[in-house]
């Protein structure tokens, strides 16, 4: 299988480009993209300017379009098949890419997504400030200064701008800090999974090992204070519930209070993030006991329970409930 993915950016010198991941402290606060010779040397100025021209300084639609190359990629990858990268500054046009390759790019892709996502946080919070009416300000303020990472991502409010990204205002504490463990653990190793349930994410394992209990409890305790509507007001509205959500709705219930303590509340969660944690449970699912191929999974999740109940669905049931939960309004 073979597959063509335009770079994006400032293309250079062909040959494959080792991830440099710096620590200079940068005025964003953001790390700085990995090194990819044919990306050419990004900084956050030039890729602001980028979106800025491209999408107006939108960068949800500059994160989609990233996300989905490395979910193709991941495919690709999955099958032991080619991936081919379109390359201006080559005779060919293209280069391909392949096993160990093909392994060091799509870190390169995740790491850029990363900072793509950081610099978002970082507009996204200079436009709360130019527009304070439009956030709540009634809530608990982190105390921490790693929660400054989390809010990168999930939003000082704990509502997320980015669609695959969860919101966690309002979350139930236990499940946060339960979440939070999981991504502690080590992942799952020559394909073997560890116990009834694993969470692997290479992003967040990274950072939840650096967390103790004390700083995990008090991050659980602020976003599940948080309130779960706090970006923007909106009337109630409960969507038509389809047949497959009547199973669904018996432990995550229809709101916060109804779900059990240890399980999710997924009443207006992002859609694209519930459709890709309803596939993972389900790859996990038609794996016995949710193992997966691999010397080590660093990307995947499996509990006894919702992968083996997920399994057997089709992806229009997995679109469905994904729709309904994501469709709740305030």
């Amino acid at each position: 299988m073979m597959i063509g993915l335009r770079s994006g950016l400032f293309l250079a010198a062909l040959a494959l480009g080792q991830t440099f991941w710096t620590t200079n402290a940068l005025s964003a606060g953001c790390p700085a993209f990995p090194k990819v010779s044919w990306w050419g040397d990004l900084t956050h100025a030039s890729v602001n300017d980028y979106v800025g021209v491209k999408y107006g300084g939108d960068w949800k639609p500059y994160i989609e379009k990233w996300t989905r190359q490395q979910a193709t990629l991941r495919k690709i990858q999955q099958k032991g098949s080619t991936a081919v990268v379109r390359v201006k500054t080559v005779k060919s046009g293209k280069i391909k890419l392949r096993g160990a390759m093909l392994d060091s790019y799509i870190v390169n892709v995740e790491q850029r997504l990363d900072v793509m996502r950081c610099l978002a946080g970082q507009k996204f919070r200079e436009m709360a400030a130019n527009e304070p009416s439009r956030i709540v300000t009634a809530h608990p303020t982190p105390e921490m200064a790693k929660a400054k990472v989390c809010i990168q991502c999930h939003g000082e409010d704990g509502i997320s701008t980015l669609p695959t990204v969860p919101n966690l205002a309002g979350q139930n504490e236990l499940y946060l800090v339960k979440q939070l463990k999981e991504f502690q653990a080590d992942p799952p190793q020559n394909g073997k999974a560890n116990g009834a349930e694993w969470r692997s994410s290479r992003y967040m394992n990274t950072h939840a090992k650096r967390l103790n209990n004390e700083e995990i409890w008090k991050l659980s305790a602020y976003f599940s204070a948080l309130p779960s509507c706090s970006l923007k007001r909106e009337a109630a509205y409960t969507p038509s519930r389809p047949k497959i959500a009547n199973k669904c709705v018996e432990c995550h219930g229809t709101g916060r209070k109804e779900s059990f303590l240890e399980t999710p509340n997924l009443v207006g969660q992002n859609r694209e993030y519930l459709v890709s944690q309803l596939n993972a449970f389900q790859d996990s699912g038609k794996k016995r006991n949710g193992e997966l191929n691999g010397s080590v999974v660093k990307e995947g999740r499996y509990h006894y329970y919702m992968s083996t109940i997920l399994k057997s669905l089709e992806s229009k049931e997995l679109e469905a409930l994904a729709d309904y939960f994501s469709g709740f309004k305030c």
